[in-house]
C-alpha cells in the first residue's frame, strides 16, 4: 500500500491534481451578479450605473423598472432607404430570459423610419452578464418587420432620440 504520509509523490500529485481542479472550477464560475439599483428614481438609476456598468461614451436614453437603455458611441448612420440605424444596448437590473437564455445584458441593431415611427431590430446579442460580458447568442434578423412602439416606453423614447440625432448635432455615418 502507498505510503500517503505528507510530502509522498502520490500525496503531491492528488493535491496537484485537487489544485488544478478546484482552479478550473473557479476560473469557470461566472462573476458574481451585479446588485440591483437601491431604488429605480433617477438618483438611484445614477449611482447603479457609475458603480457597475462600463458605459464609456454610450448615451443613456432611457430607465424603467427593468433596464436602462444606452445609444451607441458610434452614433447614427443614414441608410440609403433615408431610415437611420443606431446600436441601442440594454443593461437590466436581474435576469431577463430570451427563449432559454438567461441575459443581464444585450446590445440590439435598430433600423429607425422617422417618417412612420417605426422599429426594427436586425440584430440581437444577449449576454449572461451585465457591460456586455460573459457567455452570449447572437441572432441577425435581417428580414425583421417594422413595428411600433409603445407610447410612453423607453423604446419610445431611444427612437426619438436615435431621430432627433442628425438635427441634434449627434455624430452621424454614411452607410
Amino acid at each position: 500500500m502507498p505510503n500517503l504520509a505528507q510530502g509522498s509523490p502520490l500525496r503531491i500529485l492528488v493535491g496537484t491534481m485537487l489544485a488544478c481542479a478546484l482552479a478550473a472550477a473557479c476560473a469557470a464560475t461566472p462573476e458574481a451578479p451585479i446588485p440591483p439599483p437601491a431604488s429605480v428614481h433617477s438618483d438611484g438609476v445614477k449611482a447603479w450605473l457609475n458603480q457597475y456598468i462600463k458605459a464609456d461614451g454610450w448615451i443613456v436614453f432611457a430607465f424603467d423598472q427593468s433596464a436602462v437603455s444606452l445609444g451607441s458611441p458610434q452614433g447614427v448612420a443614414v441608410l440609403s432607404d433615408n431610415t437611420l440605424q443606431a446600436d441601442v444596448r440594454r443593461e437590466y437590473f436581474s435576469v431577463i430570459i430570451f427563449g432559454e437564455f438567461a441575459s443581464r445584458s444585450n446590445l440590439q441593431t435598430w433600423n429607425v423610419d422617422c417618417k412612420s415611427g417605426k422599429i426594427r431590430t436586425s440584430s440581437m446579442t444577449v449576454y449572461a452578464l451585465n457591460n456586455l460580458q460573459g457567455d452570449h447568442e447572437t441572432r441577425e434578423l435581417s428580414d425583421a418587420p417594422w413595428h411600433d412602439v409603445a407610447a410612453n416606453s423607453v423604446d419610445e423614447v431611444a427612437r426619438d432620440r436615435i431621430c432627433r440625432a442628425p438635427t441634434e448635432g449627434s455624430e452621424i455615418k454614411k452607410s
